[in-house]
């Protein structure tokens, strides 16, 4: 009665809840774990620990059973852990608008039939990369899925529509043999298809025969008994290099040896390469089936080739091998789903690829096996169709959750830069009165480098790779330059004299310019799109940009044609940024200045009485900070009255007044600047100014470079 009274029926939905948001999996059944994890469990109970695994769950099974069936997230109830697993599974999903990419391999020969399926809008997310031949589709997780399950479909049709093969590596001195007419009257005696071909970037040469498994039998022992002279391990050792080049007397000895015994080669696609290879237990069953000798790539790195399995033994043993060689490799193709990742992405799920393994063999049969090659890794997925799909997703959603933190860290790092460059105060780098400009050249320059992939993407987003600043001498054009990788947080910027950028040897100029992008490029062929910014300065940059054409332009414009391609051209580069300065921007090819190159071009005038102050304030900032310059000094004064000044004025007479500070001075503790010291000094630079020649353009100077 006491229990009913007190009973609140919200703990029931509270309960609820929590179970249907549970971010582990708990209520498992102990059939469900694997073998390291039932140890475990077994030791943290301080139960006994037996040699097989089904004691094992047995024993942990009747512990759990005792306590009423609930442990510590285990249950005997299967339905609950069903249930468990259905509610876990809604909410265990990449998020549908996540950018996501995703990597299958597709055998090369059915590419063109697939391609052919595809629109013009499916064909814009996948790039085709080869070694292996794989499709790389990127963009919204729910795209990329349908996308790639049509491309999954289109394949799995072909492969049940087509019939089946068996691919020979063929010893280089038969293939000059294996003519047309050779191919077509061995064609019309077995009903076969042949199709000879070269493997790209490489010696060797392929033979494909098609057909049922009785045509492909007859077919290849014609081909093996007709070619048996070649068909031999001595005659694919000519054609092969080893790393330790061996005696001739010693190579001799091994061909005579090896000129009786028979070896054929079968060519394995990349999209079952390593699973078949790795099967290694099964290979040497069949070696010892048929007393035959079963060769790959691990047995010998220097003679057999990463794709191959070589079969040795007489002709006879070589054939029953082959069958069941053969049958293994067509098997496993209807049965498989291949997908390339990434080096981190392995590294971030080695810790749950057993228990990932272990739940969808028992959920779904399906099997997981991973390989690795050079930087990237292979996901095999053996098992039926649809379930090869689902267990697609689920790997999928494990990665996307070993990559969870390294995505949030890196979205709040653009959010922080965002909010650094939207409050910039220029004024902590030592630049005054520009803030204006400062602040549109950054939202035009730098806001895209601050988005995500995904963003970008979808905006159609390209960066501004270029920006001119133009205006008199002394205005702090080259200053900003300098400064801006110190905002940027960049690395060092390379500061280019335009000058010293021309020579008097042909194309040295060009090789110059080359130069300078070389680090960018390497570096984006590295990393791609988390390559670093690169930051290029033009000082002066009329001196090698001036109107092309007119006399010796053939000799003059090689340094702008090269700017321009290395700007623009077909190799697109992402990762640099090019400011040119100058003060004579009509002398510039208008090509320069268009979209896409220096399309950014602001002019970095005079600055004005409230400029002047802060230029002032910067200047004497160090003095201010250990007393050096009188409290009594009026800046707006001084800014009203060097009206004209620009910023290298401004900080000269600033270095005149601490000189007439120096002139006066007895004791080093005395040497204080005042209003009196920079009111000589402003005065007398203003004097300077005034007594300095105009800066002036000849008529024909003029006419010269409209020419140029």
């Amino acid at each position: 009665m006491l229990l009913r009274k007190t009973f609140n029926p919200s703990i029931c939905s509270s309960f609820k809840r929590c179970f249907r948001t549970s971010p582990r999996l708990c209520w498992i059944h102990p059939k469900e774990l694997g073998h390291d994890t039932l140890v475990k469990e077994l030791k943290a109970r301080k139960l006994p620990v037996a040699e097989s695994n089904d004691e094992n769950i047995n024993i942990l099974c009747s512990r759990i059973e005792a306590r009423g069936g609930f442990e510590d997230g285990l249950t005997t109830d299967v339905k609950l852990a069903q249930k468990k697993r259905e509610v876990e599974a809604q909410y265990q999903v990449v998020p549908p608008k996540l950018f996501y990419k995703s990597s299958v391999l597709i055998e090369t020969r059915y590419s063109k039939q697939i391609n052919s399926t595809l629109s013009e809008a499916d064909k814009e997310k996948i790039v085709h990369c080869e070694k292996p031949y794989r499709y790389v589709i990127s963009g919204r997780y729910q795209d990329v899925v349908e996308l790639r399950d049509r491309i999954l479909e289109e394949r799995e049709k072909l492969i049940h529509e087509e019939e089946n093969e068996i691919v020979y590596v063929i010893p280089n001195v038969l293939a000059p043999k294996l003519s047309s007419q050779v191919l077509s009257s061995m064609k019309q005696e077995t009903k076969a298809k042949y199709n000879l071909y070269k493997l790209s970037n490489s010696e060797t040469f392929l033979l494909v025969i098609k057909g049922d498994a009785d045509v492909r039998y007859n077919a290849c022992t014609l081909l093996e008994s007709t070619f048996s002279d070649t068909f031999t391990k001595a005659e694919f050792s000519k054609s092969r290099k080893t790393k330790k080049q061996k005696a001739s007397q010693q190579i001799l000895d091994e061909l005579t040896q090896t000129k009786k015994q028979g070896m054929v080669s079968i060519y394995v696609d990349p999209t079952l390469r390593d699973l078949v290879i790795n099967q290694r237990s099964t290979l040497l069953n069949i070696a010892n089936a048929h007393g035959v000798e079963l060769a790959t790539v691990v047995d010998d790195p220097n003679f057999y080739k990463p794709f191959e399995i070589s079969i040795s033994g007489t002709m006879e043993e070589i054939k029953k091998a082959r069958i069941e060689v053969d049958r293994l490799v067509n098997d496993l193709r209807g049965r498989v789903t291949s997908i390339q990742v990434s080096k981190e992405e392995l590294k971030h799920m080695s810790n749950v690829w057993q228990l990932l393994n272990n739940f969808l063999r028992n959920h779904l049969n399906v099997e997981i096996k991973i390989t690795r090659e050079h930087d990237q890794g292979i996901v095999y997925i053996v098992g039926g169709f649809e379930e090869r799909k689902a267990a697609l997703k689920i790997v999928e959603y494990q990665i996307h959750k070993a990559n969870l933190v390294e995505s949030s860290l890196q979205k709040n790092s653009l959010r922080q830069k965002r909010e650094e460059l939207r409050n910039l105060n220029f004024r902590q780098h030592g630049i005054g009165g520009l803030e204006k400009e400062l602040k549109t050249m950054m939202r035009r320059t730098f806001e895209s480098r601050c988005v995500s992939d995904q963003l970008r993407k979808e905006m159609d987003i390209t960066h501004t790779k270029g920006v001119l600043l133009y205006g008199p001498p002394g205005t702090g054009k080259t200053l900003i330059a300098r400064k801006i990788s110190g905002i940027l947080g960049c690395a060092e910027p390379k500061i280019v004299n335009s000058p010293e950028v021309e020579s008097k040897w042909v194309g040295e100029a060009e090789k110059n310019i080359r130069a300078l992008f070389e680090d960018a490029i390497k570096e984006q062929e590295e990393k791609g799109s988390k390559s670093g910014l690169h930051v290029i300065i033009f000082d002066e940059l009329d001196a090698i940009a001036k109107r092309r054409g007119g006399a010796h332009a053939k000799s003059r414009d090689g340094a702008i044609n090269q700017l321009l391609c290395s700007l623009d051209g077909i190799q697109e580069l992402e990762n640099v940024i090019i400011f040119g300065l100058t003060n004579r921007m009509d002398a510039l090819d208008p090509a320069l200045l268009r979209p896409g190159r220096l399309e950014v071009q602001l002019e970095i005038g005079l600055p004005d009485a409230d400029a002047r102050a802060d230029i002032l304030e910067i200047h004497t900032a160090n003095m201010r900070k250990y007393g050096r310059i009188d409290e009594t000094v009026d800046f707006q004064a001084l800014a009203q009255y060097s009206n004209g000044f620009s910023g290298a004025d401004l900080a000269g007479f600033v270095r005149n007044a601490q000189s007439l500070a120096l002139e006066e001075f007895v004791e080093e503790d005395d040497c204080i600047v005042n209003q009196e010291h920079l009111e000589r000094a402003l005065q007398e630079s203003r004097l300077s100014k005034l007594n300095a020649p105009p800066i002036h353009v000849e008529e024909n100077e003029e006419q010269g470079l409209s020419i140029a």
